[in-house]
């Protein structure tokens, strides 16, 4: 996964194209979370383009690492299984 920290600023908001960071993000193959900080006005209108188009946002990186790491169980819970069905065939 990835992970991609934005700063959400009504006075700055010229600087990061949101619908761009979002079409890329939206093909890509890995996972991304976004970590962000700023106005809380501006965070919500973020948070709310992102969950749209199913991208997970979080307003500290504590949240986000924790649900990276659920993620990163799953994955190798599946891991597991799989390669104890392989072994047995």
């Amino acid at each position: 996964g990835l992970f991609n920290m934005m700063f959400c600023s009504k006075q700055f908001r010229f600087l990061s194209n949101v619908d761009q960071i979002i079409e890329i993000a939206s093909r890509s193959p890995k996972p991304i979370f976004f970590w962000l900080i700023g106005e809380d006005k501006e965070v919500r209108r973020n948070s709310e383009l992102l969950a749209k188009n199913n991208l997970p946002s979080f307003s500290s990186l504590e949240d986000m690492v924790k649900n990276f790491w659920v993620l990163v169980q799953e994955s190798n819970n599946k891991n597991k299984i799989l390669n104890k069905f392989m072994t047995q065939n």
